[in-house]
């Protein structure tokens, strides 16, 4: 059995973080699972047009290869708010929590209730 069949047995999932052209063009070749959206993309959301209009293109063209998308470095409503109209699948950022130890990772699921995550990503107070 190869290493990527072992790998893929044993559900690891595979991003592809879009750093260029040359990670796109691996698309066509390399089995991934999702589209990583870095932070210096999110930063950029609200920086200027083109920058929103990246992430978009980004967001659309992972879906239309049925390919999941999670953005990093979420930290503002006003991304978080620009990353749901787009449909983003997942965030990762200090909107959400700072990085945690597994304890207060433990901590932090048991107090928080799911819909209030939701309530966040549909900008309710």
């Amino acid at each position: 059995m190869s290493l990527y069949t072992l790998l893929t047995k044993a559900t690891l999932r595979r991003p592809l973080e879009p750093k260029g052209y040359s990670s796109i063009t691996l698309l066509r070749s390399v089995p991934v699972d999702y589209v990583k959206i870095g932070e210096s993309y999110v930063d950029d959301v609200r920086a200027s047009l083109g920058g929103s209009a990246l992430v978009a293109a980004i967001i659309a063209m992972a879906h239309r290869l049925n390919l999941k998308v999670v953005a990093e470095g979420v930290e503002s409503r006003a991304q978080l708010q620009f990353l749901a109209q787009q449909e983003c699948d997942q965030i990762q950022g200090h909107i959400m929590s700072p990085a945690l130890s597994a304890e207060d990772f433990e901590r932090y699921l048991q107090k928080t209730p799911d819909d209030s995550l939701l309530a966040l990503s549909a900008g309710a107070d």
